[in-house]
């Protein structure tokens, strides 16, 4: 397991800020042209996790973490920017500080087990969405499951399926 709080924080802060300019950019007429399928924001918000959160890793380790939210659309079936051939060594576990709990914001239930980030998102209208501030985190799991990202680190963990290869 290995702490990559730094990093993930530092991509939170870069989505943060500049989500209101890319969002303008993707609903111009000559970006959604570019995109192949009318989704700049998820394309960008790919290319900067794996350069702000998986270059910051140790290169010789070779880990390539899972995809970020819905990932890039742009390599055919990959979901990868760079390296699309890749498959994923790691996830992105979510673990409280200790004596911290978290409670899902849909259900008000208490959320424990495997936190597993899918991606960042904000509280708004009683729902969530995927809008700047990005001060909660959106789970990996069947049904969303929504926390808030006080008190959280952030480790790459190896895939329990040792048979992935970098």
């Amino acid at each position: 397991m290995i702490d990559i709080s730094e990093a993930v924080e530092c991509f939170r802060n870069t989505i943060q800020y500049g989500w209101p300019m890319v969002n303008d950019l993707g609903s111009r007429e000559s970006i959604r042209a570019f995109s192949f399928d009318n989704d700049y924001e998820n394309d960008w918000l790919q290319a900067n996790w794996e350069m702000l959160v998986e270059n910051s890793i140790a290169p010789e380790l070779k880990i390539a973490l899972e995809i970020y939210g819905r990932g890039a659309d742009l390599n055919g079936a990959s979901s990868r920017v760079w390296n699309p051939s890749v498959l994923p060594t790691h996830q992105t576990h979510c673990v409280l500080e200790k004596g911290l709990s978290a409670r899902d914001f849909l259900t008000g239930d208490e959320v424990k087990g495997d936190l597993i980030l899918d991606a960042f998102c904000t509280v708004k209208d009683e729902y969530f969405t995927y809008e700047a501030p990005f001060d909660h985190v959106e789970l990996q799991g069947d049904e969303p499951r929504i926390i808030s990202c006080h008190g959280l680190k952030y480790f790459a963990v190896p895939h329990a399926d040792q048979d992935r290869k970098a």
